[in-house]
């Protein structure tokens, strides 16, 4: 039984999960991710879960929170050139991944909760009745107990409400 909050740190790259896709013809259709990276993240995800957070299953009709913090790898401007390769440019140190190629929130916390139903964390993901989700570029020197990593990943902390 989830009787405590749990919490997690898994390394890769964070990705989105879309919308399903119908294919096919003659009358044989099925549905399909419409992202194909979708699928190797929550297979990672769900195998992490399983592995660390088997002792702490929530049970049938137990509400659960779920903070979800996801950090996410900077795109390569904004780092400098030549001598300067690696170091973050000054103008990019509070930068935020708002742009387009950084992934719906809603999106990649939507694969959290489907790889915690597929570790058979929570039996299933409508259990999520509370829901934080941010996300975050990689921190050179990230502050001390801070969720957002030096590296790309998810911190997931569930708890039971």
């Amino acid at each position: 039984m989830l009787d405590r909050e749990v919490w997690i740190s898994i390394p890769g790259n964070p990705k989105t999960k879309g919308s399903m896709k119908c294919v096919g013809q003659n009358g044989m259709h099925k549905l399909v991710e419409s992202h194909a990276s979708a699928t190797p993240w929550l297979n990672l995800l769900s195998g992490w879960f399983g592995r660390k957070l088997a002792s702490r299953k929530a049970v049938a009709g137990q509400p659960v929170g779920v903070e979800c913090t996801f950090t996410l790898e900077r795109p390569v401007a904004h780092y400098g050139t030549g001598r300067n390769r690696g170091i973050l440019k000054p103008r990019f140190v509070d930068a935020q991944p708002v742009g387009h190629n950084t992934g719906d929130l809603d999106k990649l916390a939507r694969v959290v909760a489907d790889a915690l139903q597929k570790a058979e964390i929570l039996p299933d993901d409508s259990a999520v009745v509370e829901l934080v989700a941010r996300k975050a570029y990689v921190q050179v020197h990230p502050e001390k107990h801070s969720d957002v990593k030096p590296v790309p990943g998810v911190v997931v902390r569930i708890y039971p409400l």
